[in-house]
């Protein structure tokens, strides 16, 4: 059995630590990617002999290989050969050239980092917006209606999202995104509701959070709301209308949004080839 000390130092001989240091963590501190991990390895260091030998059980304890201070060096995305994969789980399917191209100067002065995050945020937004107003309309009406309510909330803000993007909204959606804010909202909200008696209330709306939060909700939505040929994904219609908006609010110039969205779709398409 190779011993760790012996695994990093194969593998510092083929990959360039700062690259997988940037890699890894992120993407290992994503619940459920560590797929997109080895899909990582296996596009882009596939001569690496460790994980040709044994891609999972290196993988398992590659996260040992680095300190505490290294996870807080990471940066905030991967750039892989099918796309932009964030810290917050999300795939853009474009590259950081592709994106300058497109709009350096709106880059240039909000930055590659703050870009990618916020339109992470709004990805994920629908999750958001369902849980705030979840907790909100259990109050007002009877479950059935809240639950039926937020659902409805849910399907139109995932599908119209792209449509929605603003930027100067992005800090409130992120300030309500947060998993402790909204865990102290479901606490206190459903211990009022139990207090008072309203048993179907609580049930109702601890389904509801275990659903969003555990990505059932969003798995569903997706499957039903499949893009139609030729459309771009949802998440990076997202990232360009947020760089549209950008544009038109600092008086930008974009180049032609065709050429753009002609690579998006190439390399959309070579990915799922793979």
């Amino acid at each position: 059995m190779v011993n760790v000390n012996c695994k990093r130092q194969k593998f510092q001989s083929s990959i360039n630590e700062n690259q997988i240091r940037s890699a890894f963590i992120v993407l290992f501190t994503v619940r459920g990617n560590r797929e997109c991990a080895l899909t990582y390895v296996r596009e882009r260091h596939t001569d690496c002999p460790v994980f040709q030998a044994s891609p999972k059980k290196t993988l398992k304890t590659f996260p040992q290989l680095f300190t505490k201070a290294a996870k807080r060096e990471v940066e905030g995305f991967v750039e892989l050969p099918s796309g932009i994969f964030t810290s917050a789980g999300i795939w853009f399917h474009t590259s950081e050239n592709l994106l300058r191209e497109f709009a350096n100067e709106v880059i240039d002065r909000v930055g590659i980092d703050k870009i990618l995050k916020e339109a992470a945020v709004w990805a994920k937004s629908p999750e958001t917006v369902c849980s705030v107003s979840l907790i909100g309309l259990l109050f007002v009406t009877d479950p059935a209606s809240a639950v039926a309510l937020a659902l409805v909330i849910y399907v139109l803000w995932f599908v119209w999202t792209p449509l929605l993007v603003l930027p100067g909204f992005t800090t409130a959606i992120s300030f309500f995104s947060s998993s402790l804010l909204q865990g102290a909202l479901f606490i206190v909200g459903l211990s009022l509701l139990g207090r008072d008696g309203q048993l179907l209330a609580v049930g109702a709306g601890l389904s509801g959070f275990i659903l969003i939060r555990w990505g059932v909700l969003r798995r569903l939505v997706a499957g039903l709301s499949r893009e139609k040929q030729g459309v771009l994904p949802r998440e990076d219609r997202i990232l360009r209308s947020l760089l549209v908006r950008y544009a038109v609010s600092m008086g930008i110039t974009l180049t032609s949004l065709e050429p753009f969205e002609n690579r998006i779709r190439e390399i959309w398409l070579r990915g799922k080839q793979h």
